[in-house]
């Protein structure tokens, strides 16, 4: 199993594995009250195809925004179903470190955070899409964000 963000970082404290019952959210009963649904956050450390695959039905009901983790080197099957759901998307760059973080620790980790901001193609009309980083760009010539408080 990936142990995701684990493994990159100096984090302290003790470690152990937990096996949990995993229930899509098509199929999860609080997601099935739901009357809207705008955004869809996914961060699922390399799982994040099946959270998707398990939220078809869903995205299409609602179509909503959706921002999901995703490495450049392992998102091609990602932009390909989101593609298939009629999706655009576009990358979202940060450095993982950042001066004004929550806790304003020092700096222990670098690198870069990677995520797709991805819009159904319904709700583009208003977005400026020639100035935001569209997947098939050259990743070294996106700017970097940076988060204000």
């Amino acid at each position: 199993m990936d142990k995701g963000f684990d493994t990159e970082g100096n984090f302290q404290g003790s470690t152990h594995n937990e096996w949990v019952q995993v229930v899509t959210l098509d199929k999860h009963p609080e997601i099935q009250k739901l009357t809207e649904l705008s955004l869809l956050k996914i961060d699922a450390e390399g799982f994040d195809l099946n959270v998707l695959k398990g939220a078809t039905n869903i995205i299409n009901q609602y179509k909503p925004v959706i921002f999901i983790e995703a490495h450049p080197h392992k998102s091609e099957a990602i932009l390909n179903y989101l593609n298939q759901l009629d999706y655009q998307c576009f990358w979202f760059i940060s450095d993982r470190y950042q001066p004004n973080n929550y806790f304003n620790q020092e700096k222990t980790i670098s690198g870069l955070d990677y995520n797709l901001a991805c819009f159904h193609r319904t709700k583009t009309s208003t977005l400026p899409i020639e100035t935001l980083a569209k997947p098939e760009m050259d990743l070294s010539q996106v700017p970097r964000l940076t988060y204000q408080n």
